[in-house]
This record gives structure tokens, C-alpha cells and sequence, in this order.
């Protein structure tokens, strides 16, 4: 009895003293919708920016009205950084920013990762979701393109 009553208080004291040691969690990714999206760019919206980081020849193709193209994608170089860092002087501290990328996915985290990094709080990253080629066909009026 003694033997089993010492090794559950050792378990125990073992599950304490390791329950703080777990890696911090990253923060998650928020995602916004294309319907919120078309909400926000027809009410015209100043709170938000776009930052599309599709490679040019995408970007041509199809993006949001109003999106800024910074050709990041996928965000991995000190290069592709860059392009994405230049933008960030333009966008005013209240703003939110919505990645949006070919397919809301890895480039996107990358940019929000990125953009975390360099002081941006979570809170104000989005992530449009399914990205640029997700984007509904009922609502391409809000899209430019060739």
C-alpha cells in the first residue's frame, strides 16, 4: 500500500513539474471571409488594407480592387520579405491587413509570421480565406484583372 501511494505522489509531482515546461503555442492565424471581404470593400472601408503578395503575372490576371501588390509570394527569401516590409511604412496603425495570396495558405502564414516579427499585433492580421484563386464567382465585380 505504502509503495503504491509513493509512486502516484511521484507521478503526480512529475505531472506538475512538467506541465509548464510545453513550448509556448504560436498565436493562430484569423481568417476572413471573401463574403466579409466584399462587405468591407463596398462599404469602402478605410480600416482595412489588402496586400496581395501573388507573383505579378497573378496579380494581373485577377486581384481585389483596391489590393496593393507587393509580389511576395511566398514570403520564405530575405528578398521576398522585403517586398512585403516596403509596404508596412503606408498602413496606418489602426488598420487591419488582409493577406491575400494564391490560395490563403502557406504564403499567407508566412506574411503573417513575418509581419508579427516586425511588431504588427496578430489582432490586426487576416487571412482572406482560400485565397485569391478561392475567390467566389459571384462576387468578380470586386475583382481587376486582364
Amino acid at each position: 500500500m505504502k509503495m503504491r501511494s509513493f509512486f502516484l505522489s511521484t507521478i503526480f509531482i512529475a505531472l506538475v513539474m512538467f506541465s509548464g515546461c510545453s513550448k509556448d503555442k504560436e498565436p493562430e492565424f484569423n481568417y476572413i471571409s471573401a463574403n466579409n471581404v466584399a462587405d468591407i470593400i463596398n462599404k469602402g472601408d478605410t480600416g482595412y488594407v489588402f496586400l496581395d503578395i501573388q507573383v505579378q503575372s497573378d496579380f494581373d490576371k485577377h486581384h481585389l480592387k483596391s489590393a496593393v501588390s507587393t509580389c511576395a509570394y511566398p514570403v520564405k527569401t530575405d528578398e521576398e520579405k522585403a517586398l512585403l516590409k516596403k509596404h508596412l511604412a503606408a498602413i496606418k496603425p489602426e488598420q487591419k491587413i488582409i493577406i491575400v495570396c494564391p490560395r490563403g495558405k502557406g504564403g499567407a502564414e508566412n506574411s503573417v509570421k513575418y509581419l508579427r516579427e516586425q511588431g504588427i499585433d496578430n489582432s490586426r492580421l487576416l487571412i482572406l480565406e482560400n485565397g485569391q484563386q478561392g475567390w467566389p464567382g459571384n462576387l468578380n465585380d470586386l475583382i481587376e484583372g486582364k
